[in-house]
Order: structure tokens, then C-alpha cells, then sequence
């Protein structure tokens, strides 16, 4: 027994030095490989620097104003929107963009809809126009707070706090239309899409809305790195992070519908307030994969950049 604790060290020890030597090997493969070292790099850089940003704090903060912020979004939308378009359309469409799963936040936002377009927008009031306000500034807390988050993983200072609820406000508004203009013309082009036979649909989904919807959510988000910095970005230095989060989300998305698909709810585990708990727990990891793509973006290094490409083309074509 007295023997223990010295072959326990000994074979401590042993593991410690197969460690060292396989890093030693691992770093000696990388350095004819200057590429692949400067990806792994930018993992071990993206690592440490969500580390001490505390990335995933930041996108817990972000993500609880978010989801509060959901209500007054589709408030707002159906306010602005129900003064030019039919407000049961608009309804119906916004409904369409939601999960109907029982207990879920979309399923609340289902009856929210339908309280909002049972009574009527009219004309612009006064009434009309404060409630607006204070939908927006609902909206814009949950702006703020994910522009701010986008600051910090670009390891950038915090802005004065006028400019940042100002760009928040903003930001809020541009949200509020887009969710209105992606709902209409997602109902429109599910109208077309209801008279299509299915080898068409199947067609049309695989080779235009799939691609469609990557570019939309990828321009999204790189517009959201663009304004988060608020200064003049390349588009090339904004477009890992915001590949690299596209990709990702979707990934999560396909993951959690395989989830609830084979596994049915998770009341089992978080009971009557499953789905509010799961509802947070997505924004949550949606947020946070945003964010790591602003670090990435900021962290990506120069040997990997597309950008330099361009000077050795232009450089070719003034050479010929």
C-alpha cells in the first residue's frame, strides 16, 4: 500500500511526458504548414478571448433582454404594419414565423397575435403613438444589449450611453421592419408556393429558399457585426464570423428539431415552464454563437484573410 501513491506518481509522470512530447510533434507537423498553424491559432485565440471577454456573460445578458424584448417586437410590428397592410394578414403571416408548440414562447406569441389582431390598429392616435414608443424602447433594450455584447467580443470600450441607446432605438426600429417585411413575404411566397405540385416544392426549397434564407441570416449578422463596431469594416473582415455563426445556427436549428422530434417536449424536466426554460436556453446558445463570431472575426488572422488576395490579383492583371 505504501507503494501506491509512488507508481500513481510515477505514472503521472509518465502521461505528463507523452503529453509534452505529442504537443512537441503536433507543433513540429504545423510549422511547414503556415496556414494550418494560423487556424489553429485563431481556435486557441478565440478560446482564451471568450475567456476574458466573458463571452458567454455577455450573451446571457443579451439574450434575457432579447427575449423579453419578443413581445413588444411583434407589438410594434403589427402597430406599424396594421396602419398599410390588412392586420389579419399580417397576423396570419407572423403567426406562420412562429412554433406552434405547446408551452413554448411561440405558442404564447401565437395567442399574443391574435389578441393584438382582434382589435383593430385604426389611424394613428395619440394613444397609438405613445404605446409605440414603449414597444420600441422594449425593442431597444434588447438591441443595446447585443450591440454591446458585440463590442466587447471585438475588445473594443463601451460607448457613452446616449450613443449606445441611440444606436439601440435604432437598431430596434430596423429589427421591426425586417421582421414585418420577412413575414409578408414569407406569406407570399408560401401562397405561390401552396400551388406548386411537389417535385416543384421540393426543387424550389432545396435551390432557392435554402440558399435564400443562408444569405439573408449570414447578411444579417454581418450587418449587425458592421453596426456593432460603428467603423468602416471590409466585408471581408466581416464575413468569418459571420459564415462561421450562419453555419453554426443552422446546425443548432437541424439539432434541436431532430431533438424534439425523436424526444417529443421536456416537460419531463422543467415541468410546466418547459417551454419558456427551452425558449431561453435557444436564444441563449443562438446569442452566444453570434458573439463568437464577432470574436473570430476579431481574432482571425492576417495569413488567412481572402482580402489578400485581391492585391496579388490586381498586381497580375497590371502586370500583364
Amino acid at each position: 500500500m505504501a507503494r501506491l501513491p509512488a507508481a500513481i506518481a510515477a505514472k503521472s509522470q509518465r502521461a505528463v511526458t507523452h503529453a509534452h512530447d505529442a504537443y512537441g510533434r503536433f507543433e513540429g507537423w504545423l510549422e511547414p504548414r503556415p496556414r494550418t498553424a494560423a487556424f489553429v491559432q485563431l481556435v486557441r485565440n478565440v478560446i482564451k478571448s471568450q475567456g476574458e471577454t466573458r463571452a458567454s456573460l455577455a450573451a446571457a445578458g443579451a439574450a434575457f433582454w432579447l427575449v423579453i424584448a419578443i413581445f413588444p417586437t411583434i407589438t410594434a410590428v403589427i402597430t406599424i404594419f396594421g396602419l398599410v397592410v390588412d392586420q389579419q394578414d399580417l397576423a396570419n403571416a407572423l403567426d406562420d414565423l412562429g412554433s406552434q408548440r405547446q408551452g413554448s414562447i411561440g405558442a404564447a406569441i401565437s395567442r399574443q397575435i391574435a389578441a393584438l389582431s382582434a382589435s383593430p390598429t385604426g389611424s394613428l392616435s395619440l394613444g397609438l403613438i405613445v404605446s409605440l414608443a414603449f414597444s420600441l424602447w422594449a425593442v431597444s433594450n434588447g438591441t443595446y444589449n447585443l450591440l454591446r455584447a458585440i463590442r466587447l467580443s471585438y475588445g473594443l470600450g463601451p460607448q457613452t450611453y446616449v450613443t449606445a441607446r441611440y444606436r439601440g432605438v435604432v437598431a430596434g426600429l430596423a429589427t421591426v421592419f425586417a421582421i414585418g417585411v420577412i413575414a409578408l413575404a414569407s406569406s407570399e411566397i408560401g401562397a405561390i408556393d401552396a400551388n406548386l405540385p411537389g417535385w416543384a416544392k421540393a426543387l424550389v426549397a432545396v435551390f432557392i429558399y435554402v440558399p435564400l434564407t443562408l444569405l439573408v441570416v449570414g447578411g444579417f449578422i454581418a450587418l449587425l457585426y458592421r453596426y456593432g463596431v460603428s467603423r468602416r469594416t471590409g466585408i471581408f473582415a466581416l464575413l468569418p464570423g459571420a459564415v462561421s455563426a450562419t453555419i453554426a445556427l443552422v446546425l443548432l436549428v437541424t439539432l434541436l428539431s431532430w431533438v424534439f422530434a425523436q424526444f417529443g417536449n421536456d416537460s419531463a424536466v422543467y415541468g410546466v415552464a418547459a417551454g419558456a426554460v427551452s425558449g431561453l436556453i435557444g436564444v441563449y446558445t443562438a446569442i452566444y454563437i453570434v458573439v463568437l463570431g464577432a470574436i473570430i472575426n476579431a481574432q482571425w488572422p492576417s495569413e488567412l484573410r481572402v482580402a489578400n488576395l485581391w492585391p496579388r490579383r490586381k498586381n497580375r492583371k497590371s502586370s500583364g
